[in-house]
Parts: C-alpha cells; sequence; structure tokens
C-alpha cells in the first residue's frame, strides 16, 4: 500500500483492502492523491446530476404538453377572463363623473370614453384595467390614472331546461353536457311528462334549429342520448292525458 494514501500507478482495479480498507490502486495520475482525485471528480458528478435533473424536466413538460393538447374536453377561457355579455364596471380614481358600468357586446368589445371600441374578451379585469391605464397614457387623456376593473356579473356558459321538469331553470354548461344529464339536473321528469317528446332548440347563426329526442328511452340507453351546446334550449312537453 501506498504511503499516505499516494496512487503510485494505475492498474484499472480498485481492492478492498484488510479490514475494510480501500487500496488506492485506481488512479488518475501517478503522484495523485485521493484527496486530490475526488476533488476533481466532485465537479463532474455536480454537472452530471445537473444535466439529468434537466433532461428530467425537459421530458416532463413535453409529456404534458401532450396530455393536454389530447384532452378535446380541456377549457381554453382563461380563468376569470371577460367574455361576451359580462357586465363590468370601471372606476378611474378622481374621474367619477365618467362611466363606470359596461356591457361585453357580442363580438367581445367595448366602447369607453374618449378611446371609442376597445377589445376585451379574453382578458381579466386585472390585464383590463392595466390595458386602459396604458391607452389613456399613451393618448394624453390622463396624465398617471389609477383604473380598477372589477366584473359585477357573469354570462355563464349555459343551457336551459323548461317545461315538465321538477325544477326548470339554466344551468351551468361543461364538456360532453347531454339531454339526460341536464334533466337529470334539473330534478328530473314530472309526472306529466311525455318524456320521448323531448326537443332541444339550438340558435344556429340567425336560424333556429330542433331536435327531437326520446329523452325517456335515452335515460333507460334504449335510445341515444343528445350532447348540448352552449345557449341550447331543452322542452319537456307534458302529456295530453
Amino acid at each position: 500500500m501506498v504511503a499516505d494514501n499516494k496512487v503510485a500507478k494505475c492498474t484499472g482495479v480498485c481492492a478492498l483492502g484488510v479490514g475494510g480498507h480501500a487500496q488506492a490502486s485506481c488512479c488518475f495520475g501517478r503522484s495523485q492523491t485521493l484527496r486530490g482525485w475526488i476533488a476533481s471528480i466532485v465537479p463532474l458528478l455536480g454537472l452530471l446530476c445537473l444535466s439529468q435533473l434537466l433532461g428530467c424536466g425537459s421530458r416532463a413538460s413535453g409529456a404534458g404538453v401532450i396530455s393536454a393538447a389530447r384532452d378535446s374536453s380541456a377549457p381554453t377561457r382563461v380563468e376569470g377572463a371577460l367574455r361576451a355579455k359580462d357586465i363590468f364596471e370601471v372606476y378611474i380614481y378622481g374621474e367619477e363623473a365618467l362611466p363606470k358600468r359596461f356591457r361585453v357586446s357580442d363580438d367581445g368589445s367595448v366602447v369607453f370614453p374618449f378611446l371609442g371600441s376597445v377589445p376585451v374578451a379574453g382578458k381579466t379585469p386585472n390585464e383590463l384595467a392595466a390595458a386602459l391605464r396604458d391607452a389613456y397614457i399613451e393618448r394624453g387623456i390622463f396624465r398617471n390614472p389609477q383604473v380598477v376593473v372589477f366584473l359585477s356579473e357573469s354570462s355563464d356558459e349555459t343551457v336551459s331546461v323548461v317545461g315538465a321538469v321538477k325544477s326548470p331553470g339554466a344551468l351551468v354548461m361543461k364538456p360532453g353536457f347531454t339531454v339526460v344529464q341536464a334533466i337529470s339536473m334539473a330534478g328530473g321528469f314530472t309526472a306529466l311528462s311525455a318524456k320521448d317528446r323531448t326537443v332541444v332548440t339550438r340558435k344556429v347563426g340567425t336560424e333556429l334549429q330542433r331536435f327531437k329526442v326520446e329523452a325517456g328511452r335515452a335515460s333507460s340507453g334504449e335510445a341515444p342520448d343528445f350532447e348540448l351546446e352552449i345557449g341550447d334550449i331543452i322542452f319537456v312537453p307534458e302529456r295530453i292525458f
């Protein structure tokens, strides 16, 4: 064994000595100490670990993107963003005389004082407040306006269930929502429901389309169910006798 933990020759073999003491038979240089060898290898191990971590992070991100792309029911709307028919209020400190209450039009825009038509759909209240502030400054209307925007009424994406159901009204639309599910959430049929003469009315452009659905048979799996779209109206008529 070489004194002072020095390695004299590189044999390519690491042996375990008597009593569990490692004999330094593998080496990088003839006069390199074990301490020096450890000092030189630690940075390399650090780089190796870092590259592995970065590699794993990249693969995980890629897998997440693929998973999200395959999920067709994933919502595309930004959480809390404004949309058509939403009502919101704008407060500008020191400008109390300005209109405060606005409704988003069907095309997603709003006409603001001094600015004209501004697209707002898809922006959160905080994003809209920042955009309005920048626009007022850029046009020289206000020097340093303090703008606050908050949503007061949200036009939820809904379908309506009316007629011979126990709790008629509007229901929040969900991906894959069907007639049977909507009727169930509306309390179910009444005793006088003409279940298999259910009608779904849908607006397509400027036209109304109507679809007959055998909701009673669909609920028992004897007929196909009908998938709904936002704004659909489900009407369950009553039996004549």
